[in-house]
This record gives C-alpha cells, sequence and structure tokens, in this order.
C-alpha cells in the first residue's frame, strides 16, 4: 500500500494504479503506507476485560452475569450452578440450626406426652393394620433424624442427569445380567418412588395399588400378547416347515432326474451293443 504525498487540500482517498512489477506514479512522491500493528495492544484489551468478568463472577456469583452470557450453553449453566449452591447453602444452614432441632425436640415432646394407647392409634393408622409391636420398642427406641438426599441441590441436579443412563443400565446390559446370574433383582418401584422423592414429588399421590379391575386387564393384555407370540413363533415354525418340505421335495425331484437321466444313457449304450451284436452275425 503507498500514499502520494500532497499538501492540506488533498483527497481523502487515493486511488494508485498498480500491476504486478510496477506501481504508476500519478505526479506526486510515494511513500509506503505502514499500517500500524494492534494486535499486542488489542489481545491485552481481551485477556484485561476476559480477567474483569472472571473476577466480577467469581465474587458475585452466576447471577450477575451480564444478558449476553446467557445466550451460550456455558453462561446458562454458570446461572444453574451459581442459583443452586447459593440455595443449598441456605438450606444447610436452615436444616442443621432449625429443621432437624425442631423435630427432635418435638420427638422428646411426643416422648413425655403421648400415651401408648395414642401411639398404638399412630401405628395402626399409619401402616394400615393393626400394630401389633411391642410398646415398650417404641419408648426406648435410639432416633436419628437425617434430610433425603433431595434436599441436597447439588446432589439432586447430579443424580437428575443420570436417572435415564442409570434405568438402561440396570434394564439390559452386562450388569443386569451379572444381577440375574447372582439371583439378584432390580427394585424398579422402589427407585421411582426415591426419584420422585429427590424431584419433590409426594409417591403416595402418584403410586397406587392396582384395582381388581386393573389386575384383570393387565392379566389379559400379559395372556394376549403371551398368546401373540406363540402364534408367532407357530407362525414362524409353519413357514420354516414349509420350507423344509420345498426344499426336500426339489431335492428328491432332481434326484430322480439325475437318476432318470442315468438310466436313459444306459439303456442306449445297451441297446447300442445289442444292436451291433445283430449286425457282426450274432456273435
Amino acid at each position: 500500500m503507498y500514499q502520494i504525498l500532497k499538501g492540506i487540500g488533498g483527497v481523502g482517498t487515493q486511488n494508485i494504479p498498480v500491476s504486478p512489477g510496477k506501481v504508476m506514479n500519478l505526479g506526486g512522491e510515494l511513500k509506503v503506507l505502514e499500517a500500524p500493528d494492534i494486535t499486542a495492544p488489542a489481545m491485552a484489551a481481551i485477556e484485561s476485560s476476559e480477567a474483569r468478568a472472571v473476577k466480577r463472577v467469581g465474587a458475585n456469583g452466576g447471577a450477575d452475569l451480564p444478558h449476553q452470557a446467557l445466550r451460550t450453553g456455558t453462561g446458562v449453566q454458570a446461572l444453574t450452578g451459581d442459583v443452586v449452591q447459593r440455595l443449598q447453602y441456605f438450606l444447610e444452614i436452615f436444616i442443621s440450626n432449625i429443621y432437624l432441632p425442631v423435630l427432635e425436640e418435638f420427638l422428646e415432646l411426643c416422648y413425655d406426652h403421648l400415651q401408648p394407647e395414642q401411639i398404638n392409634h399412630i401405628l395402626t393408622e399409619e401402616g394400615e393394620k393393626a400394630w401389633e409391636g411391642d410398646i415398650i420398642d417404641v419408648y426406648n427406641a435410639q432416633v436419628d433424624i437425617d434430610v433425603l438426599g433431595g434436599a441436597n441441590l447439588m446432589a439432586k441436579y447430579a443424580a437428575a442427569q443420570l436417572v435415564p443412563q442409570f434405568l438402561q443400565l440396570m434394564s439390559a446390559g452386562p450388569v443386569a445380567e451379572q444381577l440375574d446370574t447372582q439371583g439378584i433383582y432390580f427394585d424398579f418401584a422402589n427407585y421411582t418412588e426415591d426419584i420422585a422423592q429427590l424431584m419433590g414429588i409426594d409417591p403416595d399421590v402418584y403410586f397406587k395399588q392396582m384395582t381388581p379391575e386393573m389386575k384383570q386387564v393387565r392379566d389379559a393384555r400379559n395372556q394376549a400378547a403371551i398368546k401373540a407370540a406363540a402364534d408367532t413363533q407357530l407362525q414362524d415354525q409353519k413357514h420354516q416347515d414349509a420350507l423344509s418340505e420345498i426344499n426336500e421335495k426339489g431335492t428328491v425331484n432332481a434326484g430322480v432326474a439325475i437318476v432318470k437321466k442315468a438310466a436313459e444313457t444306459h439303456l442306449q449304450v445297451a441297446q447300442d451293443a445289442m444292436q451291433g451284436l445283430e449286425e457282426g452275425g450274432g456273435q
């Protein structure tokens, strides 16, 4: 790139014809136009901006991210992780200082004021059948209160991401085969209830025992599925038998044709021999 040295009245844009190997001078002194290198200042500015952003996010948390950061998956994950972390911190303080002490004191009050008849009534109502245990075991019980894993938001967030992979791992594959070999089965119902509690869903609301009518429909559906599978297997067996019969019949027909052809060939040879004998004088 070149520029023509002119006075103050020169135009702002200059068109200097160039071609391979030459530059055309249009009546003025040419000077090589040196563009300043701004790479280093630009990189320094970018690094400084990123450092300020990291410092701001680290100090104030992802909740103070600029709006444009939410356009990317990384920004959304940073915001979600920060919110979960702040909520988890609040929950840990609340559970340790308020929730668990209140429950422990409530148990002490129950121990001091509930009569055996009341305890029997509560246990019978909760178990939906008459409680047959010893009331002394209730009074002498050593109780330790803790919260479910659902209160740990970080663990809950991580576990929710692994539920599909874990169910697939337990349903089929080498792990399921090894469990079956060792005589162990995976209780999907209890795991589903735990996942429901982890998500804040009451299992008692959504998981119900089947009615006799539902069980009849289920049994009929299973029987229909078994019958359909048996019919399909029978149809496949008939098809295989028909193919085997056709194959065997074709093999027999081919063998018969080969034998006939061989017999016809030997018969022709015998006739030619007899005719030769007759023509040779009967010898």
